[in-house]
């Protein structure tokens, strides 16, 4: 397909469930619905009017730029999405990816907008990660190649969860919940800027050896360690019988408190602050 609706919009679109399809920007004012086995998304943009958009099998991704843009509807990726573009997915409804992004071709971006919930399981980007939603579920690997990572609001795991930016910075602005394991590895700076585990305490939380964390109280029912070159603390750190370790230099931003029940607490490095 050329431009579809370009000029007057079409009602919706929608292909069977055999071969590939080919198309070079889409606009509707109702659903959007490709089943073919393989879909290219070769255009810059696929709006509707508030209404869904949904591929039922692979994607590839073949323009520099993509934009998905459908309002309060919801977007649906269920097969793997690969391809080196800078995709963006605008809606306040759901969006959900069901497999791995990036997994064979890695995306040069991934950006979420303000609004709705994002289902993500494993990206892979050569650049950055920007997930604006207000509720963003974590299931998997989340990989840039010294791009940052940076996810606005609130944070639920679905499964154990790991984030590798290399020199890139890691920044969660929101709370964090679930009951499973995540770590960090960042050589830049890795920022918590809420609880995490508050509301539902993570298995676990590892950083790697490189950088700077800051945390803001964090609750596991299994161990916490973190190995950055500078750990910034600030509140409440619990576990349940399970180890707190902090690998190197600590720095407390303010009143902390360790509790590990019969776990063991161990400070490598300096720990200094004015609190």
């Amino acid at each position: 397909f050329r431009s579809v609706g370009g000029t007057t919009a079409l009602t919706s679109l929608t292909t069977n469930a055999a071969g590939t399809s080919d198309l070079n920007s889409v606009t509707t004012t109702g659903a959007q619905v490709y089943n073919d086995n393989t879909v290219t998304l070769s255009g810059s943009s696929y709006t509707t009017t508030n209404a869904a958009f949904t591929v039922a099998n692979a994607t590839t991704l073949s323009a520099t730029n993509i934009t998905v843009s459908v309002g309060t509807g919801d977007v649906t990726f269920t097969g793997a999405v690969n391809g080196t573009s800078n995709l963006t997915v605008n809606n306040t409804g759901t969006a959900t990816f069901s497999s791995a992004v990036g997994g064979t071709t890695a995306l040069t971006s991934l950006t979420t907008n303000a609004g709705g919930t994002l289902n993500l399981v494993d990206v892979s980007t050569s650049s950055e990660q920007n997930y604006g939603n207000a509720t963003v579920n974590l299931n998997g690997t989340y990989e840039t190649v010294n791009s940052d990572l940076t996810i606005d609001n609130a944070v639920v795991l679905g499964g154990a969860t790991s984030v590798s930016v290399g020199t890139g910075s890691a920044t969660f602005s929101g709370t964090v919940n679930g009951a499973y394991a995540l770590t960090v590895n960042s050589a830049g700076d890795l920022t918590f800027s809420s609880a995490v585990g508050g509301t539902t305490p993570l298995a676990s939380v590892t950083t790697d050896t490189a950088g700077t964390s800051t945390f803001l109280s964090v609750t596991t029912t299994g161990a916490q360690s973190y190995s950055d070159d500078t750990i910034t603390l600030n509140g409440t750190y619990t576990t349940t019988n399970a180890a707190f370790t902090a690998g190197n230099g600590v720095v407390l931003a303010d009143a902390t408190t360790v509790s590990t029940g019969s776990g063991a607490i161990s400070f490598t490095g300096t720990v200094n602050g004015g609190k």
